[in-house]
């Protein structure tokens, strides 16, 4: 049986590689499969102990170039993108012709490399943006936001993205932001299985969980400010993950008897992992609001948790909070606020209660199939005669 059409992702790092766009895009694949199409993934070598040609199941994954680098380094993460970018590139061409290209923002500024490797195979062009480049490196003070290097790179950037069938965006704060470009808000989703209801058990102190990359992009003085007014009472934040940020935090955090740091749990943990809690965190700084839509939310809220949020009021985890009633959004920078927020949560366990069920359910709306039929109807469209393959302008 022929397929409906050929699918081919480009993304720097897949699994079993730790990458949450890598996973997410693994999951759509999938997804892509399931439907009937035949789907490939290109990626760049990072771990030398994977293979260049393999095989996730029903999609083929094909490996060329290196990704190798040192996540906190800033330079070594620069060096390694032109090694990346050519080996996305070798590996996204050795595929049968694809109908549709779907590129994610890993390695950065990869819908330029999407737009390329679409114009050499004459196939329509969906970018798929978790991160906005270069504006993210500019908020993270690694560009300057007037210098020539930005203007440059974001020229091309939306060039690029003019170019685009479709440019798909996980949150409503991005779309906003790359208005007058044609975008559809497509939300990330839950990974992990249905996590049971866990009971906490009595007299331990209100844990507040932190589970995910400490990266560039979060912001936790706010945080540990709230640690620091909080730090006689029953309550405790515990941060489990690593990250650009993460030695920094730990310094910073040096004599609060509140805060604690563990490695990253392994995939078959997690689930019992993010039940081990009280209320769950998540931050943002406010200069990549609408740069940046953090992924952990989904999987949180399966647990059955509140959700602490320290960010933008306007980003699309705030909006997500408001509109469902799953916790407390604070802004990032206010620890008198995010204080008053666990004071909340620990005194009315009605509402800390309503909040873990509204988060489940949130949880289950928010699943695998619900994005891949979004995506398998957008890519339909793109590839149809009469749909919105016309380039935007």
């Amino acid at each position: 049986m022929s397929p409906v059409g050929r699918v081919l992702f480009l993304q720097r790092t897949l699994p079993p590689e730790v990458s949450a766009a890598g996973s997410l895009a693994l999951d759509l694949a999938h997804g892509f499969a399931a439907a009937g199409w035949e789907a490939g993934m290109a990626a760049a070598i990072g771990r030398p102990d994977l293979p260049p040609d393999a095989s996730g199941g029903c999609v083929e994954i094909r490996r060329a170039g290196r990704a190798g680098f040192d996540r906190a380094s800033v330079a070594s993460r620069a060096l390694a993108l032109p090694a990346a970018f050519g080996g996305i590139f070798q590996a996204g061409l050795s595929f049968p012709k694809p109908d549709l290209v779907i590129s994610l923002s890993d390695p950065p500024l990869g819908v330029v490399l999407g737009a390329a490797v679409a114009a050499l195979w004459r196939a329509r062009h969906l970018h798929w943006c978790q991160d906005l480049y270069p504006e993210t490196a500019a908020a993270a003070g690694i560009l300057g936001a007037s210098s020539p290097a930005f203007r440059l790179l974001r020229g091309i950037s939306r060039a690029a993205m003019r170019s685009c069938d479709a440019v798909v965006v996980p949150g409503r704060c991005m779309a906003r932001g790359l208005l007058p470009l044609r975008t559809r808000v497509v939300a990330n989703w839950a990974r992990l299985p249905e996590i049971p209801p866990c009971p906490r058990p009595p007299g331990e102190r209100f844990r507040i969980l932190y589970s995910g990359n400490i990266g560039r992009a979060h912001e936790f003085g706010g945080v540990l400010g709230a640690a620091r007014l909080l730090a006689g009472g029953p309550v405790e934040f515990v941060f489990c993950g690593r990250g650009p940020m993460a030695a920094g935090l730990v310094r910073a955090a040096a004599g609060l008897p509140n805060v604690s740091f563990h490695d990253p749990v392994d995939e078959g943990s997690l689930a019992a992992h993010l039940a081990a809690c009280d209320a769950h965190l998540i931050t943002l700084g406010t200069k990549f609001c609408g740069l940046v839509v953090p992924s952990k939310l989904y999987d949180s809220c399966l647990a059955g948790r509140p959700v602490l949020f320290a960010g933008p009021a306007e980003s699309e985890t705030a909006l997500a909070i408001r509109g469902n009633s799953l916790g407390l959004a604070v802004p990032a920078d206010d620890p008198r606020a995010l204080a008053a927020a666990v004071g909340t949560l620990i005194a009315d366990a009605a509402f800390r209660g309503a909040c873990g069920e509204n988060a489940r359910e949130f949880a289950a709306r928010n699943r695998a199939g619900r994005a891949f039929a979004q995506f398998l109807l957008l890519a339909e469209q793109i590839c149809s005669a009469d749909g919105i393959s016309q380039k935007t302008s």
